[in-house]
């Protein structure tokens, strides 16, 4: 049986405010995908990205509306501060096919 790799997710000590849970969990899953740790980008402003796996940046966002207007905004927001972007669908009751089919109409019209 082949040895399974550990990954870690690291949090600044004294890191405010702390990363919520479930940012924490999209981090975890972040670092199975990318085998690879993930570091926490611990920033006085709010406009920077949330995490850095591989030393690219990457900003989560974790929408719980089920609007295409609630896509739309997370998207515009994470857009400045990270060109990498995980959508986590985890929380919102917009099923899966139809946010895509959001993000894709963003990801259309905003160049």
């Amino acid at each position: 049986m082949a040895k399974q790799s550990v990954y870690h997710i690291i949090i600044p000590v004294g890191m405010k405010p702390r990363p919520k849970i479930h940012e924490e969990t999209a981090a975890d899953i972040l670092a199975n995908h990318f085998k690879s740790d993930v570091y926490f980008i611990e920033t006085d402003s709010q406009g920077t990205a949330d995490v850095s796996v591989q030393g690219t940046a990457w900003e989560i966002k974790s929408p719980i509306g089920a609007s295409a207007n609630n896509i739309r905004k997370n998207m515009r927001e994470a857009s400045l501060q990270s060109r990498n972007v995980v959508i986590d669908l985890r929380r919102s009751k917009l099923h899966q096919a139809r946010a895509i089919g959001y993000i894709k109409q963003y990801m259309a019209t905003s160049r």
